[in-house]
């Protein structure tokens, strides 16, 4: 049985999660005491450390730079055109909507991207996007509309994640499912992500159709480290947009 102090846990990470694949057992030591026992037998704890390892290696390998390459973009349709398509190839989500808040309490749909359909509009694509506005406020009463997915996070500030729309009761998917109708499309996953300012003010909406698979093509849900990677590039393409609309006002 073997033991490692905490602080050296991230340099030994490799060699930590091939012992414990073979069985070894590792202990995890604070202050020389006993802090957890990695084996063959915890795949919890294994699989936490890699998640946590593999992360890490995505964040320095792709998002960062990418995060870099979003503030370098001068054209602001550009840039909401790209906050979307990118976060839809990091996680091989298929389809796609970037929406902005608008002045009048709604989210107004900025660009689109199905890419199974070949199918995108807004943006720079020279297609416009014939529809309405979601309403953040209900008419007449003016209460929050908390029945669809975007406008739920554009209020509540969180990230949604649902494995699949055509299970959900809490949330209106109707426009999902008149696309599907219209297109021969199955809409399954969604993960919708606030795109918020410094003051924590959300700007706008990512929302991800269909994870997919990338070795077997397959639709699948968006597991928690794709959701991670999806809000960490949110944060850096917010400060981003953060900055362009604070020009267009000045």
């Amino acid at each position: 049985m073997k033991q490692i102090p905490k602080e050296n846990l991230p340099g030994l990470l490799d060699a930590v999660l091939t012992a414990a694949g073979k069985g070894e057992q590792i202990v995890v030591t604070e202050n020389k005491r006993p802090l957890a026992l990695i084996s063959g037998f915890d795949g919890d704890l294994a699989r936490d450390l890699q998640f946590h390892k593999t992360l890490t290696e995505k964040l320095i390998r792709d998002v960062l730079p990418l995060g870099l390459s979003l503030a370098a973009e001068k054209d602001l349709t550009r840039l909401l055109e790209r906050i979307l398509y990118e976060s839809q190839d990091l996680c091989h989500a298929d389809g796609g909507t970037l929406y902005l808040r608008g002045r009048n309490h709604e989210l107004k749909f900025i660009a689109l991207r199905t890419k199974s359909l070949k199918l995108a509009a807004g943006g720079t694509t020279g297609n416009p996007i014939a529809l309405p506005p979601l309403k953040i406020l209900e008419d007449g009463s003016g209460k929050p509309n908390l029945k669809f997915a975007s406008t739920w996070v554009c209020i509540q500030g969180k990230t949604l994640n649902i494995p699949d729309v055509y299970h959900s009761e809490e949330f209106d998917f109707s426009g999902a499912r008149k696309f599907d109708q219209a297109n021969q499309y199955q809409t399954q996953s969604c993960l919708t992500v606030p795109l918020k300012d410094n003051g924590g003010n959300v700007l706008g909406v990512i929302q991800l159709i269909n994870a997919t698979d990338p070795a077997s093509g397959n639709r699948i849900s968006f597991n928690p480290y794709v959701v991670q990677i999806v809000e960490i590039l949110a944060v850096l393409a917010s400060a981003t947009l953060q900055n362009h609309l604070e020009k267009l006002k000045a």
